[in-house]
């Protein structure tokens, strides 16, 4: 048995702790970055707010990290801290420990014109057992309080159609200058339907419901500075101009000639059933088994796409041409014919 003096079991166990805890700190710490410091909008009047956002990350974290990821890997929330000399901080969010790390705050501008920096500092995570201390990072940005920039003027602003159906759509065409020759840059906004941005100032509107569409075109210039502009759209109710029930049971495919003729698959009755399109009365009907889908072609013949293939006949059902065996076609669910063949 080998006795060990007090004194030294106390040295062995401290350099027991040492070699143990050292690896965790053997890279040097490296300071966190700021990726992004941004105050929106940059020039403001007097006791108006501005929001600053704040992007970082700590460079030795290889990916993402937080809490119970190691030594100097991430931001410490809690030692996010902003400072400016005139103003006052309100609505401080600084999210959780991690890196990528995000914060905002917003400041409310002081009653007296001038430029003001904001400062704002962040430091990396660290304490007793990681033998180093933690690293500070600071940055500020510039706002200016007083006279602000004057606003984009909406010069024009169009829909066309101004008026149309569910479902379709209206070309949008925003257009405003800048007293400044600042750039402008668009958004849009609707009570009703979607509006997709295009570019320079041009949207298209698509109605999803009856009634009127209020659109509204923003013209926004680097500052903040902005002006509004409304335009309607009409999206009436469609009305039926007539309805087609004479011989009709079951309605399933239908195509029309140049006569006025409505030629229809009718499932219920059993093959073909015409309908005149402006009298609404009762042509013909035409057995036609198997049947699903039809088109009237340059001819004035009918092509007929059936369970087994399609064919084509003439007015009264007699055959002129059968697709199914030199086509190879199995069910044909629709058919359509061109102008030529």
């Amino acid at each position: 048995m080998r006795v060990i003096p007090h004194g030294q079991a106390a040295k062995s166990l401290l350099l027991t702790a040492l070699f143990v805890l050292v690896p965790l700190a053997l890279s040097a710490n490296v300071a966190p970055v700021i990726d992004s410091l941004t105050a929106t909008p940059p020039a403001v009047g007097q006791g108006e707010t501005v929001l600053l956002e704040l992007a970082a990350h700590d460079p030795d974290c290889p990916d993402t990290c937080g809490p119970g990821s190691g030594c100097f890997l991430y931001i410490d929330a809690g030692q996010t801290t902003w400072s400016a000399a005139e103003g006052t901080f309100q609505n401080q969010v600084n999210n959780t420990n991690a890196s990528p790390y995000t914060a905002t705050v917003e400041w409310v501008a002081p009653a007296a014109d001038g430029s003001y920096q904001v400062n704002v500092s962040i430091r990396d995570n660290g304490g007793m057992l990681c033998f180093g201390d933690p690293l500070t990072t600071t940055d500020s940005i510039t706002i200016t309080v007083g006279a602000t920039s004057p606003p984009p003027v909406i010069e024009e602003l169009t829909a066309s159609p101004a008026q149309l159906f569910v479902g379709e759509t209206s070309s949008l065409t925003c257009f405003a200058t800048d007293p400044e020759d600042d750039p402008v840059t668009y958004s849009w906004q609707s009570d009703s339907g979607s509006v997709i941005p295009g570019a320079n100032g041009a949207a298209t509107f698509q109605a999803s419901e009856v009634g009127i569409a209020t659109i509204t075109c923003t013209a926004t210039d680097p500052y903040g500075a902005s002006d509004s502009d409304t335009v309607q759209v009409s999206v009436p109710e469609a009305i039926a101009d007539s309805v087609l029930t004479a011989g009709l049971v079951e309605p399933w495919r239908l195509s029309v000639d140049s006569d006025g003729n409505v030629f229809v698959i009718d499932r219920g009755a059993g093959g073909l059933v015409v309908v005149n399109l402006f009298s609404g009365e009762l042509v013909y009907r035409l057995p036609l088994p198997g049947a699903t889908s039809i088109a009237v072609d340059w001819n004035d013949n009918l092509l007929i796409g059936g369970r087994s293939g399609a064919r084509v006949v003439d007015r009264l059902g007699a055959p002129v041409l059968d697709l199914s065996t030199s086509s190879n076609l199995g069910r044909v669910a629709d058919v359509a014919v061109d102008a030529v063949n």
